[in-house]
Order: structure tokens, then C-alpha cells, then sequence
């Protein structure tokens, strides 16, 4: 029942295996490993993104397992503007998340970001730690993105027809019940639900999003990569929490 971790180098295999015999993609595919945490440390965020892009890519399409991967932020000599750019680079891609190394790094003018970005820090309740709470994690991220699709719509940036707009509401309120039953008690029959559920909303949102593309196509390929990062949650818990593979 432990959570197992990997910091690991982003070298391609081959080079990775012959200098520092580090064969982590054949340890993710094997389900050794949960957590996978590419040291992908860079000063400036064009070759941060430029090494953490393969590895992102390699979990979609199923290279690493069920493996949730982390990409790492080095805060040592990096200025708070830099940091806090990688960490938005980040949040724009199909990944669960980032890993800031490290603690003593962590300055206080990036604190001070963080408290004027993260909404009310006021609030009692704790988010769950995605690798501990997979589903849970994926039913909140999921409403947060349903949250900035109601703001969008009420301000009149959700370029949708009304028929679309029938439609995508309604495929939306199907998955959010589905993720949420499945984060409260989670069952092989709610997972297989939730799972179909998204994957059908995933195959229609391209098409409702058309005209929202052409306006605004980041914003679109963002909300898609957040919906690619809820897969891999459920993925993932799958295997730590239903025990099935």
C-alpha cells in the first residue's frame, strides 16, 4: 500500500540505460512505480518545455503504464517570474502536476505568488493529494473546469449553437455525476462508468469547441489537456485504489 516515487533523468532510453542504467520506462510499464518525477530542470522555460514535452506525450499514449508523471521545477537560481512560468507552462498540459525542488529553495517572494494566485486561502477544506486520491482529485479538477466553462458562458466567450450548447450541457452534467458517485465510493461498475463517460465527451468536445477554436484555439487545446490529465487520474486509480491491475 506504499506510494513509490522515481526521480529520474529525461535522457532518451538508450542513453539513459547505458551511462547511468536507469531503465524507468521499463519500471512504469511493469506497474513498479506510481509516481514518476522526470528532473527536467532548465533556466528558462522554452527547454524546460522542450524536455518535459516526450515524456508528457509518452503517457498519453500509454508508454509509462498507469505511472502518474510530475515534471520537476529547480527553484536554485531560477528568478520567481522564470518559476512561476514553468509552473503555468505546466497547469496548460495533460500532466497531474509539477515538483518544485527544492523546499529550501522555495523563497518567500514565490510564496508570496502563490497566496495572490491560489483563490481563498481561507478555506478548511484540503484539496486531495492526486496520487493518494486519484478519483477525487479527478472529480474536483473536473468541476473546477466546469466552474471556468459557467464563467466563460455567463460572459458571453463561449462561442457554442444552441444546440451544441444543449448538448454539451448535458454530456457535462453526465460526467460530472459519474466522476463524482465514483469519488465518494469507488466501484469496478462506477469506474467503468466514469471511464465511458468521459472518453464519449472527450470524442464530442472537438466538435462543440469548433468555433471556440478558430476564436481562441489555446484556450481549447488547454481545457482539452485538462481533460486528458482527469484520464490519466482514473487511470491510475484504477490500479492504487480498485486493485485491478
Amino acid at each position: 500500500n506504499l506510494t513509490l516515487s522515481v526521480a529520474v533523468f529525461p535522457l532518451p532510453e538508450q542513453e539513459r540505460i547505458q551511462k547511468i542504467q536507469q531503465n524507468w520506462g521499463l519500471w512504469a510499464k511493469r506497474g513498479d512505480i506510481d509516481l514518476i518525477v522526470p528532473m527536467t530542470y532548465a533556466l528558462d522555460t522554452v527547454r524546460f518545455e522542450r524536455l518535459a514535452q516526450p515524456w508528457i506525450a509518452s503517457t498519453q499514449f500509454g508508454q509509462l503504464g498507469s505511472a502518474l508523471l510530475v515534471p520537476g521545477i529547480r527553484l536554485l537560481n531560477l528568478p520567481t517570474p522564470g518559476a512561476f512560468d514553468q509552473i503555468q507552462a505546466i497547469r496548460d498540459l495533460p500532466t497531474i502536476g509539477y515538483a518544485l525542488f527544492a523546499a529550501e529553495n522555495l523563497t518567500g517572494d514565490l510564496q508570496q505568488v502563490f497566496n495572490n494566485t491560489q483563490g481563498n486561502s481561507q478555506s478548511t477544506d484540503r484539496e486531495p493529494i492526486p496520487h493518494r486520491q486519484p478519483f477525487k482529485s479527478a472529480s474536483l479538477r473536473y468541476t473546477t473546469l466546469q466552474a471556468e466553462w459557467q464563467w466563460i458562458e455567463q460572459n458571453n466567450q463561449l462561442r457554442l449553437t444552441p444546440t451544441a450548447l444543449g448538448s454539451f450541457k448535458e454530456q457535462a452534467s453526465v460526467l460530472e455525476s459519474a466522476l463524482k458517485q465514483l469519488a465518494e465510493k469507488p466501484s469496478v461498475s462506477k469506474f467503468v462508468t466514469a471511464k465511458s463517460s468521459l472518453a464519449r465527451f472527450q470524442s464530442l468536445f472537438r466538435g462543440w469547441m469548433r468555433s471556440q477554436s478558430v476564436e481562441n484555439s489555446y484556450q481549447v487545446r488547454v481545457w482539452e489537456n485538462r481533460l486528458v490529465a482527469i484520464e490519466r487520474l482514473l487511470k491510475y486509480g484504477e490500479r492504487v485504489e480498485l486493485r485491478l491491475r
